[in-house]
C-alpha cells in the first residue's frame, strides 16, 4: 500500500495530489524549472511570500492536476509542508478567490480547523497574480493512505460518518448569516435539463460525430450517456420541479465536495480542500455531492451518512426533498457534461486513463439514480 498525499482516495479514479516521494534537493531554494509548464514561473510567485514559505528541503513535488485544470505542488518548508496551487484560466476570479479566502477565515475563526487558510504575501492578500494566472499558498494538511473500493461500493461506515459529520461542522461554522430564498443551484439544474431537451441533446451529437478524433475512446462511450438521459430526464424534471419553490436557507456552499477533497488519517478526517467553486446555494447541494460520492448506490450507507450529518446540523423536510433533487439531476447531468467539455469545448485531460474511468463511474450510476430512492426518506 502505497502513501497518498493530500486526498482521500477510495477508488482509482485519480485523486489530485501524488504519490508522495521526498528526495534531497540541491543546494539553495530555487524551485525547479520543472515545476511547471513554461512560462509560468513558481520562483516569481514564492519571492511574493516570506522567505520561510520557500522550499528548503526537498525536491518540490509537482501533484497532476485533477479535472478543473488547477495545478498544484508540495514544498517542503521552514514552515512546514506547504501547497501551492496554481489556479485555472476560467475561475475563480481575484475578487471571488478573495470572498473564498474571507469566508475560510471565518470557519476557522468558529473554530473549525480542517480547512488549509491561504496564506498572506507580502502585499496583504491571500494569493498572487502572475502571467495572467492566480496563485495561492496554503499549510499542506496531513493525510494518509486508505483502503480502496470499488466505484458502486460504500467507502468504509466509519469514513462515511466521519466525512459527513466534518462537513456538516464546517456548515455550521460558515452558515451563521444565511438568508431564505429559493435554491439558486437547483433552478440552474433545471435550466439546464431543458435545455438539454430542447435540441442541446441533437447538437451535442453532432458536434460529437464532428469531433470524435480528439477523442475516440470516450466518443464510443456517448451513445450510452445520450440514451441514459433519453429514458431518465423526465423523472428528474419532475423531481426537481418538486423542489425548485422551496424557501430555504441560503449560505456559502463549497459546490465541489467529493471523495477525493476530504482528507482522512485511519478514521478520522484531516482535512477538507478545494474551494474554487465555492457560492451561495443550499447545504442540500454539498450532502447530495459528497454522498453520492462516499455512499455510491448503497442505501443503508446513505442513510448512516444523513444521520452523521444530522447529528451536528439537523435538516428541514424541504432540504431532505433537495438533496433527493440535487443527487438526481446531477448524476444525469454528469455525464453530458463531460462530452460537453471535450467536444464542444475542447478541454484537455491531464490522465485520460483516469478520466474515463470517472466517466464510466458516471454513467453506471445513472441508471439507479432516478429509479431508487437513495436511501433519503422525504
Amino acid at each position: 500500500m502505497s502513501k497518498i498525499a493530500g486526498k482521500l482516495r477510495f477508488a482509482d479514479t485519480g485523486p489530485l495530489y501524488l504519490q508522495l516521494g521526498v528526495s534531497t534537493p540541491p543546494a539553495g531554494s530555487c524551485l525547479p524549472t520543472n515545476m511547471v509548464d513554461s512560462p509560468y514561473d513558481p520562483n516569481a510567485v514564492l519571492a511574493a511570500y516570506p522567505p520561510d514559505c520557500r522550499p528548503i528541503v526537498g525536491a518540490p513535488q509537482p501533484i497532476l492536476g485533477g479535472f478543473s485544470g488547477s495545478r498544484i505542488w508540495r514544498l517542503e518548508t521552514a514552515r512546514g509542508p506547504l501547497c501551492l496551487r496554481r489556479w485555472p484560466t476560467e475561475q475563480p476570479t481575484a475578487d471571488r478567490l478573495r470572498w473564498i479566502h474571507r469566508l475560510l477565515r471565518r470557519v476557522v475563526l468558529q473554530r473549525f480547523k480542517l480547512v488549509p487558510l491561504p496564506i498572506e504575501a507580502a502585499s496583504g492578500e491571500t494569493f498572487v497574480e502572475q502571467a495572467g494566472r492566480l496563485w495561492e499558498l496554503s499549510p499542506w494538511l496531513p493525510s494518509g493512505s486508505l483502503e480502496l473500493r470499488r466505484a458502486h461500493t460504500s467507502a468504509p461506515p466509519q469514513h462515511v460518518k466521519a466525512a459527513m459529520a466534518a462537513l456538516a461542522q464546517f456548515h455550521r461554522a460558515v452558515g451563521g448569516h444565511s438568508r431564505s430564498s429559493y435554491c439558486p443551484g437547483i433552478l440552474q439544474r433545471l435550466r439546464k435539463l431543458k435545455e438539454w431537451q430542447s435540441g442541446g441533446l441533437e447538437q451535442l451529437k453532432l458536434q460529437i460525430d464532428a469531433n470524435r478524433a480528439r477523442w475516440t475512446e470516450l466518443a464510443e462511450r456517448s451513445p450510452k450517456v445520450l440514451s441514459q438521459f433519453n429514458d431518465l430526464a423526465p423523472q428528474a424534471v419532475k423531481s426537481v420541479n418538486k423542489a425548485i419553490r422551496l424557501s430555504v436557507p441560503i449560505h456559502p456552499c463549497i459546490r465541489d465536495i467529493h471523495r477525493d477533497h476530504v482528507l482522512f488519517q485511519g478514521d478520522k478526517v484531516t482535512g477538507l480542500i478545494d474551494f474554487g467553486a465555492m457560492d451561495n446555494d443550499n447545504v442540500s447541494c454539498d450532502i447530495a455531492r459528497l454522498l453520492r460520492s462516499l455512499a455510491g448506490d448503497v442505501q443503508s450507507s446513505w442513510q448512516e451518512g444523513l444521520a452523521a450529518f444530522e447529528s451536528v446540523y439537523p435538516l428541514s423536510d424541504q432540504e431532505r426533498l433537495l438533496v433527493r433533487a440535487y443527487d438526481e439531476s446531477g448524476v444525469l447531468l454528469s455525464g453530458l457534461n463531460w462530452l460537453k467539455w471535450v467536444f464542444v469545448e475542447d478541454r484537455q485531460f491531464d490522465d485520460r486513463a483516469k478520466a474515463l474511468k470517472r466517466f464510466d463511474e458516471i454513467t453506471c450510476r445513472v441508471a439507479n439514480v432516478v429509479s431508487q430512492e437513495s436511501g433519503i426518506s422525504v
